[in-house]
Parts: C-alpha cells; sequence; structure tokens
C-alpha cells in the first residue's frame, strides 16, 4: 500500500471533521457575540461561504505557480488551525468590544445587519479562506501523481465530507461535554495540525505536465459557454441544497425539539449523503462516467424533493407511533427526507467534477473553478431559504420552488452528443418523467396533514392561525370550556411555548408582581420574551411604572399579539409606555445603554437551541450589569424539564451574578429566581400591600390565588444560604460549558424526590422564618402574616401540580379547613379542579339558559367557594343528574359538602339524596 492511498484519505477525515467543528463553535461564539437570531446567523453564514469562496478563487488565479502542493495544503491546514482557533476566541470574548460599535445600530435593521456582516467577514474571512484552499491543493496533490482526476475529486471529497459527519457528532455529543467550547477549539486545531503532518509526510514530485485531452467531436463549439453552464449547474446545486437544508430542519421540528443535539444529527445526515455521494461518483467516474449522468442527477434530485415530501406521512405512519421523538425515529424520517437529494447531490458534484476537467485540464484551476461556484451557490442558498422562500413560499411552496430549480439546473447541462435527434428524444423523456412528477406535488398537504399533526396533540383546542415566518413557525390555539374561549396557547414548531392558563398566567404574573411589591419604586422596566403577553401585561397594569421595553426575537409573535388580547385596549404593546425590539434578548443587554429597576424573563425552555445563552452565569451578570441600584432581576425557572444537578448549575449561575438571590415558587414547579443589584429600599407593609389596593391588579391576583399579601410572600422557598446548600458542589452553567444542560427535554419532576423536597411547605416555612434575607427585605407586619400561610401553601402546590396531590381524603379534610378557617376563594376552586375563570363563564352560560353537568359542577364549586353549600349541593344534584362531569372532582365536591352538613347543620344535606349515593 502506498503512502498517498492511506495519507491523503486520512488527512481528509481530519480536516473535515476540524472544518465541521471549527464552524459549530464560530456560530456559537458568534451568537453570543453578535446575537442568536436569524438575521445573525444568516449573516455569519454568508461571511463564512465568503472566505470559502475567496480561498476556491485564490486556487483557481494561483494555480500555476503552486510549485509544492504537498507544503501548501500543510501551510493552508495550520493556517486553519491557528487562524480557526483566534477567530472562536476573538468572537468569544469580544462581546464588550464589539457591543459598543453596534450600540449605535440597535433597532436599525439595515445597518446593524451590514455592521454584523462587517464583523463576520473581518473574523472568519482568513480561516475560511484557508478551508477553501484545501481542497483544490489535495487534488494538486493528486495530479503530480498522475492519478486519475475524476475518481480522486470524487473519492477525496467523500472522505472529506465523512470527516465532516464525525466532527459534528463527535463535537457536539462528546468534546463539548468533556472539555467545553475552548477546550473543543483547541481539539479542532490538532486535527488540522494532524492533516498538515500526515501529509507533509509524502515525498514530494515533480509537478506534472498538463497533459491536453483530444476534444470530443461537437466538443469544441462553444468551450467557454459550456463550460460557464456547468459551473452554473453547479452553482444551482449548491444554493439548492443548502436551501433545502434550511427549510428541512424547519419542516422536521415539527415533530422534533430543535435541539443542538437534533441539529448535529440532521446535519450528520445530510453530510452522510453527500459522502455516500461522493463514492458513487468515483465508482462512476472509475468506469467511465458520460455527461448525460449529470442530467439525470439533477432530474432525480427535484423529483427526489418532490417524492419524499408527498411520502412523507406515510413514512411517517410506517416508522413511528403518534408523537415518538426518540433518535431512532429522528434518524429513520430524516434519512428517508435528505438522504436520497444529499447523495445524489454529491454523485453530481463528482462527476462534473470529472467533465469540468476534460475541458480544463489543469486540477488546481478546475477543482478551484468547481468549488468556487458551488461554494457562491451555497452561501445564497441559506439566504434565499431563510429570507425569501420561507416567508413568501413557506417549506411546502420552497419544496416545489427548488425542485423546479433543480430541474432548471439539468438544463444548463448540455450533452455533447453526434445524435441529436437521439440527445433532444432523451432529453424529452427526462422533462416529460420529470413534468410528471411535478405534476403529482401534493399542495395542501403542509396544512392538512402536518399543521393536523401539531393540533392532534391538543385535541381540545381549537386553531385560530398559523403562520411560518422568518424564525419560527407559529401556531395560536383557543381552549374552550363550557363552549367558550378559556385561554390561548402559543406553540412554535412543534413545541408548546406558552399558554394563558390559570396555572401558567399565575407564575408569568409573578415575574412583575413579586419584584414590584419589594421594590415600590422601580419606574423603567425590561421584560425579555414576550411568549402569550402575561407578563407584559402585568407590567402593562402597573400605573407606577413609567417605561417598559419588550424585545423579542421573533417580529411574528409581536405581531399576532392580538390574537391573545382581541379586545380593544387590552394587548399590552398598545400602551404608550411600551416600546418593542426585535431582537435576542441578550444582544440586546449587550448593546443597549439603558438601564432598569426591572429585567424580567420568560425565554423558551432553555434546552432549545440557543437559548442556553440566556441561563449562564455571563448572561446573568450581565443583567446584574443593567440594573439601577436596588433594582431587581425575575427570572424564570423550569425545574420539570431538567434533572436536579441541572436545576444546581443555572442556580450556582444565577448566584454567581447575584449572591444574595433568592428563589420563589410560581406554580407546577415554575420556579422564579430573584437577584437584587445592591441594597435598596425596604418597603413598609402599605407599600407591599398597595397593588392590592388598585382594584383592577387586585382581581387578577384574586383569580390567580394571591387574594393576600400573604399568600404572594408564601411563594417564598429558600434564601441564598438554601441555595448555595442546595447548589452543592456543582459547576455553573456558563457559556464555555453549554452541556452542564443537557437536550433532554422530558418532564423529570414526578421522577425526582429532590424537587418535591424543594417545595415542601414545612421545610419552606422554616427556612423563611430563619432567613436574614426575608427579615431584612419583608415589613415585619407581612412576616407575620406569611407564617401563618405556609399550610395553605402546601395545598397551592398540589391543587396546581397534580403529582404531588396526597390522597382524597387528606384533600378533603384541607377543603373544609380552608372553607371554615379563610375566606379565600380561588384555593378551594382550584382543589375541586376548577378555577375563577370557569365559574365566570359557567355563570355567563347559565345567564344564556345553558346548563350541562359540567356547567352545573363549576356553578356548584363557585357556590362552595362562596360558602353558599346550600346552593352550591343543589347545583350538585343538577350535575350528578345530567351525568357528572368530571367524576373525581363530582366525588370531592360531594364528600366536602356531605361533611360540612354533617358538622354544621347546614341546608347541604340535601346533597345526600343525590343519585351518586
Amino acid at each position: 500500500m502506498s503512502q498517498a492511498s492511506w495519507r491523503l484519505p486520512l488527512a481528509c477525515v481530519c480536516s473535515g471533521a476540524s472544518a465541521l467543528v471549527f464552524e459549530n463553535l464560530w456560530f456559537r461564539a458568534a451568537g453570543l457575540t453578535l446575537g442568536n437570531s436569524v438575521w445573525s446567523a444568516a449573516v455569519v453564514t454568508a461571511a463564512f461561504m465568503a472566505g470559502l469562496g475567496l480561498g476556491n478563487f485564490l486556487a483557481v488565479v494561483a494555480h500555476r505557480r503552486i510549485r509544492d502542493a504537498v507544503s501548501s495544503y500543510a501551510w493552508a491546514e495550520i493556517g486553519i488551525g491557528v487562524f480557526g482557533c483566534g477567530a472562536f476566541f476573538l468572537l468569544f470574548h469580544a462581546q464588550a468590544v464589539v457591543a459598543p460599535l453596534l450600540a449605535p445600530w440597535l433597532g436599525q435593521t439595515l445597518g446593524l445587519q451590514v455592521a454584523r456582516a462587517g464583523i463576520g467577514l473581518v473574523v472568519l474571512t482568513i480561516p475560511a479562506t484557508c478551508i477553501g484552499l484545501t481542497l483544490p491543493l489535495l487534488i494538486g496533490i493528486e495530479s503530480e501523481r498522475q492519478v486519475a482526476f475524476g475518481t480522486r475529486l470524487a473519492s477525496l471529497y467523500a472522505w472529506n465530507t465523512l470527516g465532516a459527519v464525525l466532527g459534528s457528532l463527535v463535537g457536539e455529543f462528546f468534546l463539548i461535554t468533556a472539555v467545553g467550547l475552548s477546550g473543543t477549539a483547541v481539539v479542532a486545531a490538532g486535527g488540522n495540525a494532524l492533516a498538515a503532518w500526515v501529509v507533509s509526510r509524502l515525498p514530494r514530485f515533480a509537478p506534472a505536465v498538463p497533459v491536453e485531452r483530444p476534444a470530443r467531436p461537437g466538443r469544441a463549439e462553444a468551450p467557454v459557454i459550456r463550460i460557464r453552464l456547468l459551473l452554473g449547474a453547479a452553482m444551482l446545486s449548491g444554493l439548492n441544497l443548502l436551501a433545502l437544508e434550511i427549510l428541512w430542519f424547519r419542516f422536521l421540528q415539527l415533530f422534533f425539539n430543535g435541539t443542538t443535539k437534533t441539529f448535529a444529527l440532521l446535519l450528520a445526515l445530510v453530510l452522510a449523503g453527500l459522502s455516500v455521494g461522493g463514492v458513487v461518483a468515483a465508482r462512476l467516474c472509475r468506469a467511465g462516467a458520460r455527461p448525460g449522468y449529470l442530467r439525470g442527477f439533477l432530474f432525480a434530485a427535484g423529483a427526489a424533493v418532490v417524492l419524499t415530501y408527498a411520502l412523507f406521512p406515510w413514512v411517517q405512519g410506517v416508522v413511528a407511533a403518534p408523537g415518538d421523538t426518540r433518535t431512532r425515529t429522528l434518524v429513520l424520517l430524516c434519512a428517508f427526507l435528505m438522504l436520497p437529494n444529499c447523495v445524489l447531490s454529491g454523485a453530481f458534484f463528482g462527476v462534473l467534477g470529472q467533465q469540468l476537467h476534460e475541458r480544463l485540464p489543469h486540477a488546481v484551476r478546475s477543482t478551484g473553478l468547481l468549488t468556487l461556484a458551488n461554494t457562491l451557490g451555497a452561501a445564497l442558498g441559506p439566504l434565499l431559504g431563510a429570507f425569501v422562500i420561507l416567508p413568501a413560499w413557506g417549506v411546502e411552496g420552497g419544496f416545489f420552488l427548488i425542485a423546479v430549480l433543480f430541474g432548471l439546473a439539468a438544463f444548463l447541462v448540455r450533452e455533447p452528443e453526434v445524435d441529436r435527434r437521439r440527445a433532444w428524444r432523451r432529453g424529452a423523456l427526462q422533462l416529460g418523467a420529470f413534468g410528471a412528477v411535478l405534476a403529482c406535488f401534493p399542495f395542501g398537504q403542509m396544512r392538512q396533514t402536518f399543521f393536523g399533526e401539531v393540533a392532534a396533540k391538543l385535541p381540545d383546542a381549537t386553531l385560530l392561525h398559523a403562520r411560518e415566518g422568518l424564525s419560527e413557525t407559529s401556531f395560536y390555539f383557543r381552549h374552550d370550556a363550557m363552549g367558550r374561549p378559556f385561554y390561548h396557547r402559543l406553540v412554535t414548531h412543534g413545541y408548546s411555548m406558552s399558554a394563558s392558563d390559570p396555572r401558567s398566567k399565575r407564575y408569568m404574573k409573578l415575574f412583575a408582581w413579586l419584584p414590584l411589591a419589594l421594590h415600590p419604586e422601580a419606574r423603567d422596566a425590561l421584560l425579555i420574551c414576550f411568549g402569550v403577553g402575561s407578563t407584559a401585561r402585568a407590567l402593562a397594569d402597573t400605573p407606577t411604572l413609567q417605561r417598559i421595553d419588550v424585545v423579542d426575537i421573533s417580529r411574528d409573535i409581536l405581531r399576532s399579539s392580538d390574537l391573545i388580547f382581541p379586545a380593544r385596549g387590552s394587548n399590552p404593546l398598545g400602551d404608550p409606555r411600551v416600546t418593542r425590539q426585535v431582537e435576542d434578548g441578550r444582544f440586546y443587554l449587550q448593546t443597549t445603554r439603558r438601564k432598569y429597576d426591572l429585567i424580567t424573563g420568560e425565554p423558551p425552555p432553555p434546552k432549545i437551541a440557543g437559548v442556553v445563552n440566556l441561563y449562564s452565569a455571563e448572561f446573568f451578570r450581565l443583567v446584574r450589569s443593567r440594573l439601577n441600584p436596588g433594582g431587581f432581576c425575575s427570572y424564570w425557572l423550569p425545574v420539570y424539564q431538567m434533572q436536579p444537578d441541572e436545576m444546581r448549575a443555572i442556580v450556582r449561575a444565577f448566584l454567581d451574578a447575584f449572591p444574595e438571590g433568592t428563589l420563589w415558587e410560581g406554580g407546577a414547579l415554575n420556579l422564579i429566581l430573584l437577584g437584587r443589584h445592591g441594597p435598596g429600599p425596604v418597603p413598609t407593609a402599605e407599600q407591599f400591600s398597595r397593588q392590592w389596593r388598585d382594584p383592577g391588579i387586585a382581581a387578577e391576583m384574586a383569580s390567580l390565588g394571591l387574594e393576600t399579601p400573604g399568600q404572594l410572600g408564601a411563594t417564598f422557598v429558600g434564601d441564598a444560604d438554601f441555595l448555595r446548600e442546595f447548589a452543592g458542589g456543582v459547576r455553573p452553567l456558563s457559556d464555555n460549558h453549554p452541556h452542564r444542560l443537557s437536550t433532554d427535554l422530558r418532564d423529570r419532576a414526578p421522577e425526582s424526590p429532590v424537587f418535591r423536597s424543594v417545595v415542601e411547605a414545612e421545610k419552606v416555612r422554616a427556612r423563611f422564618a430563619s432567613s436574614a434575607w426575608t427579615a431584612a427585605h419583608l415589613p415585619a407586619g407581612i412576616r407575620a402574616e406569611v407564617m401563618a400561610q405556609f399550610d395553605l401553601q402546601r395545598c397551592v402546590n398540589y391543587a396546581l401540580f397534580p403529582p404531588y396531590r396526597p390522597a382524597t381524603e387528606v384533600v378533603v379534610g384541607d377543603l373544609r379547613d380552608v372553607l371554615r378557617q379563610t375566606r379565600l376563594q380561588t384555593l378551594p376552586l382550584w382543589m375541586l379542579g376548577s378555577s375563577p375563570q370557569e365559574v365566570a363563564i359557567a355563570r355567563e352560560a347559565a345567564k344564556s339558559g345553558r346548563s350541562s353537568a359540567e356547567i352545573e359542577f363549576h356553578l356548584a364549586a363557585g357556590k362552595l367557594a362562596e360558602r353558599n353549600y346550600a346552593a352550591a349541593g343543589e347545583h350538585l344534584r343538577e350535575s350528578v343528574r345530567r351525568g357528572g362531569g368530571a367524576q373525581a372532582s363530582v366525588d370531592l365536591l360531594l364528600k366536602t359538602l356531605s361533611g360540612i352538613a354533617a358538622t354544621s347543620g347546614t341546608g347541604a344535606a340535601g346533597v345526600h339524596s343525590s343519585p351518586s349515593q
């Protein structure tokens, strides 16, 4: 075995792996410095591709001056390692330097994107140029050994993309977890050094003199035009594939969560298909590939786009059960959707290289032109897919358009046949077959089938609106109760992001109500992420706030907010104090000069790709730097999505920025991290209770289980001493170690005793009583009131989170105590499985003359909460007579009324004559 037979493939694998690892790292670092929006991702992609194109161009113009391809290649690999590491560390650590440069452009979309692109070009041009040089130089090395061009191009391309597959998987699944982003960059540079060393050990040969091949008949008619047409086909092929990648990834997020590991698997499958295509091309070139193959590949690629989309529902039904998100299912479905096109694209690239080389004998030049054209198309593809196709035509229209573009590319490939009649006949057959496939395109399948699958996850909801926007596919659902609107839900891609049901609305509004009770002098507030607008509504309801800034990465989410707030004047974005900013929340904090009294955040789940940047220690320190002295930060901590150590890592990160941070219970294990920037004014009891003296705010707080100031204080879970003890020796979540938070989005709370112990009422009562923080920040009268609320908070906890619900006998006893010992109305309703909102709907229905078991049950629950036991009994009997509604809730209400009647002699005793007895 010759040295070249194993050294060059090994170098290709190392080089491809390192390039993909660096590309991933550059995107992560750029997300930190330039923002994690679709705009910043697009400009970074364009900058990266521009660098690749420049490398290809240099190979074209300098091909005759390359005397030692081996040394040139080794230096290129060293350049990738050195400048690739430099680009990563520069982007990773340049936030403080870049932010002031971009601050003047904040809010100016065009100017900001140009500035981002300029920074991306400056940082990424050199390493990307070095990457662009490698494949032409490798082909130059092979040409020195008089190896057949087409076979070696396709083979090296296959090895290089195989290395990229390994880089995508090893980097995401192992290296970042083990050594962090910085360590991964060093390992990637080591891969480049290994590739340089392997190739540098090859013996040098004198450069081969290009052999001029005699032109085949008809080939000399218009050689320049033919070359340009071939390069145009290469460009369109690259454009189509990269645009398809955008469409595929958006489409597949309807079924699978958009985590970094999901994207790594998808990218690995794309690259694996290209690698297989390279192997196919190598075999075809070895057997003497004909020019006619090129047109066949392109027509087949276009047909594959149509057929894989059309048949996807059938394949989905065969390999996956509804809601199946296992990795095996992801791989099988993605392989069916993407691999045919990727294999054909890889084969087309290799065979096209062979045909181009027959017209341009110099190996480095022909390879450089091929990769330059392909790279230019690849640079345009993501921009076209993200900014033109998706907003204008959506995924389905995009698939059809790309299929048509593959057909157009096929017409750029002219067959140099002597028998023109035969060539026309074959072309007509290919075109006819392709046209027949296009005619079978399943228009309407997206909304009828795939959007329907998203809606099927919420069988009790009505789909109001679906939109394929710039950054997400969003769905708005309305949940009805008793035939009337109850609450709304926002689903992005296929994941439920936010809802306005009472349980969710409670913790979202607590993000505002809690810090505003503790800081009555707050005047300026910032909300990061709008969601369904519950937090924004709570801020806008506060008359003492003078300015409210709302920052969200999605323009479509902000524009669609009227679906959630249809009543005139109810949309918080219409408040004159509110300004909206479409931007990544972290980038906004880096670039704004404004400071706030309250910064609150309701971001997407932290395990979704890119969101981890809003939970790291560096981010929380950034938040602190944007607070006025004495200002508060309140932040969502959805521990039900986490393993205990993942929660500890975020808590530790928060404490790094807010050493006196505290933890509060929003409901259903939606916890709230609360931190303060230094000491500030302590509210008096009157100031703490001010929100309950505002009729509008008080009514909303009461409907969400906060009927008294003491109930707000009882949401306390622990102070900084408790959090430090809880976090233990777990290291903080940081920008450099994002995988301290996994990508597993399963609900972990019911199976973990750790979370139950964190919110256990008796332990919380003891922590509250001994806490120096509560003594310093809460008025004495409020503290005394809070101490009496923890038994009730225990009931709130299990009423809002059924997995923690005790036996029915315990709930009945608790409910009787609440009714006898307090005047609370919302908590009894929650314990019964009702709510003030549902009682109001039931009463409206009753006024209109409607009646049902469900309506009568909620009417009975409402009367019970009012302590009108006789009326409650009457409605309960009617509910049972009509079918009983939810049997567990009816039984609970019945037992409660029976117990009250037995001990108090009220008119509720009549309920015992109910048929259910």
